[in-house]
C-alpha cells in the first residue's frame, strides 16, 4: 500500500532489487512499477504492511525470524524471497508507516550469506 510517514511525506513504495556480488540495492522503477495488475503495480518489494500466502511466508520464516529487529525482519523477507516472486503494491489510501529500508539492518546470519 502506498504509505505516509510521521512527517505526513506520501510514499509509493514499490521497488527493485538489484543485487551485484554481494550488495543489493533497493531502487525506484523507472516508471514507478514493473507491471500492473488492476489497480495494484508489481514489483520486487514494497512496503512493511503486506501480506503473504502462508507457504511463502512458512519457507521464509526459519531464516527471516533472525532478524534483530521489525525492521530488519522485512529486510530479510525481502532479500530471502526467491527470485521472481513479485510484491504487489494496491492503489488503496495510504497507512501510517515509516519506511524500514531507512531503519533496517543486515542480521549477521543474512549478511553472511552469498
Amino acid at each position: 500500500m502506498p504509505t505516509v510517514n510521521s512527517n505526513g511525506a506520501w510514499s509509493w513504495p514499490v521497488r527493485k532489487i538489484v543485487r551485484e556480488e554481494s550488495l543489493a540495492r533497493f531502487l525506484p522503477y523507472p516508471t514507478g512499477y514493473a507491471g500492473a495488475i488492476k489497480h495494484c503495480a508489481r514489483g520486487d518489494t514494497t512496503s512493511g504492511t503486506r501480506l503473504y500466502r502462508a507457504a511463502a511466508l512458512k519457507a521464509l520464516w526459519p531464516e527471516a525470524t533472525k532478524a534483530e529487529s521489525s525492521t530488519s525482519f522485512w529486510l530479510s523477507l525481502d532479500l530471502l524471497a526467491p527470485g521472481g516472486s513479485s510484491a504487489l503494491t494496491c492503489m488503496l489510501p495510504p497507512v501510517v508507516e515509516e519506511d524500514y529500508l531507512d531503519l533496517a539492518e543486515l542480521s549477521p546470519s543474512l549478511a553472511s550469506q552469498p
